[in-house]
């Protein structure tokens, strides 16, 4: 039975972790910040760096996270359609930080809104998954109890 309880403490983490990265009205605003010099915003949550290489790619700084966070943001942000790469790396095992690029197929289309877009869907897929897991424990539990019950109705009876 630990398995579960793994699942679901993983479950809880990303899902407090994505609604920190996003409920947060000044992580909001963050987003949208063009560069600014790494020692002025290096305790935000996110630092936003436009990509001088690649045409509508932005590299986004998430501190205070793992892999953890960055492969469910990558994986939700290449289900878009409109996201024409997503990929995140993290520079050291030991550092709480990732980076995470995206490039958009238009101009239109920001990486600033793919990157709300998935964390929006990532909040309602977790949710969504927390509230099936939490219903699932209460049948067991309600099994459990009714086995329980069973046993002693019968050694009850059978006297």
């Amino acid at each position: 039975m630990t398995i579960p309880l793994q699942i679901r403490d993983a479950a809880t983490v990303a899902l407090k972790s994505i609604r920190t990265l996003y409920a947060n009205p000044e992580t909001i605003q963050q987003i949208y910040l063009y560069h600014m010099p790494e020692r002025i915003y290096k305790d935000r949550l996110i630092v936003r760096e436009l990509d001088t290489k690649v045409v509508n790619a932005v590299i986004f700084t998430i501190n205070k996270e793992d892999h953890t966070l960055g492969n469910m943001i990558r994986d939700q942000l290449l289900k878009d359609p409109n996201v024409l790469f997503a990929g995140y790396k993290q520079s050291h095992p030991m550092e709480h930080k990732f980076e995470l690029r995206i490039q958009t197929k238009s101009a239109e289309y920001t990486p600033q809104d793919a990157l709300t877009n998935s964390l929006t869907d990532l909040i309602t897929e977790l949710s969504l998954f927390e509230e099936r897991f939490k219903n699932a424990l209460k049948q067991k539990k309600y099994e459990g109890l009714n086995k329980v019950w069973m046993k002693f109705w019968m050694n009850d009876h059978n006297s």
